[in-house]
């Protein structure tokens, strides 16, 4: 998937941010943007525990983190401050065989 073209497809643009440890997924922010210049700064910043971080379509979003957190992240839409993700969530993990 091309962001920019995405982007301006759509409109906007999912973040999602995930450890992978002891063979499971574990997420803790999905974030839309609606600027790809908004987007690469936060793809870019590093986390403190050296989360991975991709930019992804809202259909990626959905396959990865589930439905319920990405609808969440339309809700919260727009406050940065706080990560995109329901509390319950946080620690939402999918084990891999």
């Amino acid at each position: 998937m091309n962001p920019e073209k995405y982007i301006e497809k759509n409109g906007f643009i999912y973040g999602v941010s995930y450890k992978f440890e002891f063979g499971k997924f574990d997420f803790s922010r999905i974030q839309k943007f609606t600027n790809l210049e908004d987007a690469e700064k936060w793809l870019h910043t590093e986390e403190y525990d050296f989360r991975t971080r991709e930019l992804m379509s809202k259909s990626a979003a959905i396959a990865f983190a589930g439905k319920e957190a990405v609808d969440y992240a339309e809700t919260n839409f727009g406050n940065a401050t706080e990560p995109a993700m329901p509390q319950k969530h946080r620690k939402n993990q999918i084990e891999i065989d």
